[in-house]
């Protein structure tokens, strides 16, 4: 399958340079130079996965990121932030709004690949499986990529699904920030472990009573999902 990748870049030399190491890689590449632009191809094309400038004119990359995690048209589209902002607080940003992966610029192009390859990987696996998980009143379906708690659908975000999904069939377990870090973003990056955090905490709160009783904090290793 030739994946369909959108290129979300202001910048003309970058988005040049973007797209050509994309198609280069075998992927189908689509590009758009504003957040406006964007959510419409989106809506239109379709892609398979899109690469996202967080410093892009009028409706910015965060905002993008955020119209779509609450579409159910763009909620399942996974997405790399692009940009050169380093701050921590630009980083945090971007996985609050729902970004799958962050690589900063000037980003080396087989990197960027390997990333892209790595959530595709990821989003696909899960949508290739029919399975069925089912602790206490929590039931997450892959195939549908969809949560529902005592018979009510929950919207969770890509990465708040894949916490889930790991933490459940590995239930009982305990598990490291570290671990839940590499599994879910598939990258190790010890500085990133916080948004481990952030991340239990929005899912704790989107699953209501089942997701407080059965996601323990286990004090300075990580977290267990708990199946009794």
């Amino acid at each position: 399958m030739k994946y369909k990748i959108l290129v979300v870049e202001d910048t003309k030399e970058d988005a040049v340079l973007l797209s050509e190491a994309i198609q280069q890689a075998g992927f189908q590449s689509l590009t758009a130079d504003s957040g406006e632009k964007a959510l419409e191809m989106v809506w239109t094309a379709k892609p398979d996965l899109i690469i996202l400038d967080l410093l892009l004119p009028g409706i910015n990359g965060k905002e993008v990121c955020r119209i779509l995690r609450e579409d159910e048209r763009g909620r399942a589209i996974p997405i790399i932030m692009v940009t050169v902002a380093k701050e921590r607080a630009d980083v945090l940003a971007g996985f609050t709004a729902g970004v799958d992966d962050y690589i900063a610029k000037p980003c080396e192009p087989l990197e960027l690949i390997a990333r892209m390859n790595a959530v595709l990987r990821r989003y696909h696996k899960i949508s290739a499986e029919a399975e069925i998980i089912r602790v206490g009143k929590i039931i997450l379906n892959l195939s549908k990529h969809n949560v529902e708690v005592d018979g009510s659908e929950v919207e969770l975000t890509g990465k708040e699904f894949g916490l889930l999904e790991v933490m459940m069939k590995k239930s009982g377990r305990v598990l490291s920030r570290q671990f839940l870090l590499e599994y879910v973003w598939g990258y190790d990056e010890e500085v990133m472990t916080r948004t481990i955090d952030m991340h239990i905490a929005r899912l704790r709160q989107k699953l209501g009573k089942e997701g407080r009783d059965r996601i323990q904090t286990v004090e300075r290793f990580g977290y267990r999902f708990s199946d009794e």
